[in-house]
């Protein structure tokens, strides 16, 4: 499956939730410009407590949504079910991927590819570590980053026009995107299996 299938399939399953998905993605915004209006030490931590349970827990939603799974509104809240597990796996991404982002900006880029796949990883495995969850991502991912890279790049008329429409246009595009990288996890996961099993 390319990209362009990804994209659609992505379309088509996310039609009967576009009202979910329209108001997470008006969350999500809000909380960001918050963020970014009175960006400081306090507010970063905040969003850090607020806003990275909420956003995990939209991924797990659009997983369920390719999975076939009818889902709710509430259903997005499921990563405030698991707080400390999702606040721990925050801190330590954001720890890593800034790390890598000190460094150069190249590596950092490519470090959060890496990474990408942990939090549906900690979906499918409720015991697993965020530390665990991170490593299983980089081998997902080993060979298939500049793959969800340039999908991700396949959305930057929908990224400028957000950003010339104040987010307007991100409140669809950005749930368009979330739902893209959840079929693409699946087919990644998929493969992965496939391979362990002819193994």
């Amino acid at each position: 499956m390319d990209g362009k299938q990804l994209k659609s399939r992505a379309k088509e399953l996310m039609k009967p939730y576009l009202g979910i998905m329209f108001v997470c993605a008006l969350i999500i915004w809000s909380l960001n410009y918050l963020r970014i209006k009175y960006e400081n030490i306090f507010m970063v931590i905040l969003m850090l407590f607020i806003l990275s349970p909420f956003e995990i827990g939209f991924q797990w939603l659009t997983v369920d949504i390719v999975d076939g799974i009818k889902v709710k509104f509430t259903d997005v809240f499921e990563g405030f079910n698991q707080y400390g597990r999702v606040i721990g796996f925050a801190f330590i991404n954001s720890l890593l991927i800034f790390g890598w982002l000190l460094l150069l900006v190249i590596p950092g880029i490519v470090k959060t590819y890496s990474y990408i796949l942990a939090p549906y990883i900690l979906k499918d495995n409720p015991e697993m570590s965020a530390i665990d969850a991170i490593s299983e991502s980089r081998v997902l991912m080993d060979g298939h980053k500049f793959d969800l890279f340039f999908i991700h790049l396949s959305f930057i008329l929908w990224i400028i026009g957000s950003a010339l429409t104040f987010g307007i246009l991100g409140l669809y595009g950005g749930p368009y995107m979330y739902m893209t990288t959840a079929s693409f996890y699946r087919m990644i996961k998929a493969k992965d299996d496939c391979v362990h099993i002819d193994l």
